[in-house]
Formats: C-alpha cells, sequence, structure tokens
C-alpha cells in the first residue's frame, strides 16, 4: 500500500507497528491515536492556566505553568503527527517540543525557592530562549541521526529526576512544607517515577530493541502506546508536584480538583475563588 505522505522527508526513527496497514493516510493507527491524551492533557491544562492562578498571580511563574501545559499539548499533536505521517516534519513536531518542556521544568526547578514576584535569577528567561534556541539548532542540524535527539532529551530528564528527587525526598525546614512534601508532593513523585520510568520507559526500550520479539507475542501496537500513558501520566504528574512544592513553599495548602478527566493540583486559597 502506497503512503500518501511518501512525499514528505522521512522520519529518522520508525517503531514497532507495522505502517499504513489499515490506511494509506495514518501510517500507525495505534500510535497516533494513543497520543491524542497528551494533547488532550496539555491543551485542558493551558485553559485552565488562563482561566485563574495554580498557586500565586505572580506574573513570571503562572507563564511558566502555562507554557508547560501548552507545550505538553504540543508534545502530543507533534506525537501524533509523527505516527501518522513518519515524516520527519512530524518528527519535529514531536521532538522540538519534549526537549522544550524539559528545559522548562528544570528552569522552574531553579526558581522553586524564590519570593512571589522576585526572580533569585533576573537572567533565567533569557537562558531559557538561550539554552532552547541552541538544543533546537543542533537538533534542526543534526535531525538524520536520532542519537542526537536521544542525548539531548535524555540528558536533560536526568537533570529534572535528580533535582526533583532532592525536592521531594529531603526534609523541608518548615512545618507546613513538609507536611505537604508528605502528603503531596512524595506521594506525585513516586506515582511519576513509575509511571514514567518504569512503565512508560521500560515499554519504549523493549518496544525499540526487541521488535520482532513484540511482534511475535504481544502484537504490533502495544507497547509503544504504553509508552504514551506512562509519559502522559509521569509528565501530567511532575507539573503537578512543581504546583504542590510550589504551594508549599509559599505556605499555601494544595489540593486537586479534576476538569475533563484530568487531576490539576492548585493552592487551596485559589480554588475558593470561584
Amino acid at each position: 500500500m502506497e503512503a500518501y505522505w511518501s512525499f514528505l522527508p522521512p522520519s529518522s526513527i520508525d517503531f514497532c507497528e507495522p505502517n499504513y496497514v489499515s490506511s494509506i493516510y495514518v501510517a500507525e493507527p495505534a500510535n497516533t491515536i494513543s497520543s491524542l491524551p497528551l494533547a488532550w492533557a496539555g491543551f485542558v491544562g493551558f485553559l485552565r492556566c488562563l482561566r485563574r492562578p495554580v498557586c500565586t498571580s505572580d506574573g513570571f511563574e503562572q507563564a511558566m505553568f502555562c507554557a508547560m501545559y501548552l507545550v505538553l499539548g504540543f508534545i502530543g499533536s507533534g506525537s501524533a503527527a509523527l505516527h501518522a505521517t513518519l515524516s520527519a516534519r512530524g518528527q519535529a513536531f514531536d521532538e522540538l517540543p519534549m526537549l522544550l518542556l524539559n528545559v522548562l521544568i528544570i528552569a522552574f526547578l531553579s526558581e522553586h525557592g524564590s519570593p512571589p514576584g522576585k526572580l533569585k535569577r533576573p537572567q533565567l528567561l533569557t537562558v531559557i530562549l538561550a539554552v532552547s534556541a541552541v538544543e533546537a539548532i543542533v537538533y534542526l542540524c543534526l535531525q538524520q541521526f536520532y542519537a542526537i535527539f536521544l542525548v539531548l532529551y535524555l540528558s536533560t530528564v536526568l537533570i529534572l529526576i535528580s533535582w526533583s528527587t532532592t525536592l521531594a525526598l529531603c526534609t523541608a525546614k518548615k512545618f507546613h512544607e513538609e507536611r505537604i512534601r508528605t502528603t503531596y508532593v512524595r506521594p506525585i513523585y513516586f506515582l511519576a517515577i513509575f509511571s514514567y520510568v518504569l512503565c512508560g520507559g521500560i515499554a519504549w526500550l523493549t518496544d525499540m530493541i526487541f521488535c520482532d520479539a513484540v511482534l511475535a507475542s504481544l502484537g504490533a501496537f502495544f507497547l509503544h502506546p504504553l509508552w504514551h500513558i506512562g509519559a502522559l501520566i509521569g509528565t501530567l504528574l511532575t507539573i503537578n508536584l512543581l504546583a504542590a512544592a510550589r504551594c508549599g513553599k509559599l505556605s499555601i495548602s494544595p489540593k486537586v480538583e479534576w476538569s475533563l478527566g484530568m487531576p490539576f493540583v492548585v493552592g487551596e486559597e485559589i480554588g475558593k475563588r470561584k
């Protein structure tokens, strides 16, 4: 079956699901469909973020939360585009937002202890833009080498996991902040690690390395969608972890609210202003 998207430059990566089996328009239907919840969670979070603050009405802090949710929505959309077309453009639409989101999370972690309305590092926005630009240039120049993306992505993943581990597991000095870490931050952290690393990461590795065995036993579409689910839960929980930790730092009690099937952590005081 001839692919409809064959006129586009091909992606530098292919996945275990057989291509264009059921339609000339969608290369990998299962992988494409399982990408959509990522977009849904990100755009729902972004719209919520536009309506009201997550912890405080501080401009930079709220903009960072909105940006993280928006980029998560782009990741889901880009992932669907990649799996539907297996094109270099779809791949860039998927992978560049993944790199950007990690930079945003690391930047937010670096300002976790800042007082409201004031940055410890006033040059942070410039650093975010500079790092993102360098990553994008390196990626676009060497996109045909998938290993380059993996190095860029995994290096930032290791940094943010290390930093969030310190944030979650270290004992806070203030009683209220430590109570929030015990009640919210640590449970969210462990669930995020389980979903992203143990569930999603292992599924991705198995699907990529042992594709023939997967095809013979589990079916072509099983494991990579599991990576999408693990990545969705892990990433959404990581943003919620940042919200809970930030609320604790500001002595604001957090709460969990559900919107259109997705959980979001907000400040208790904010939640009462409906």
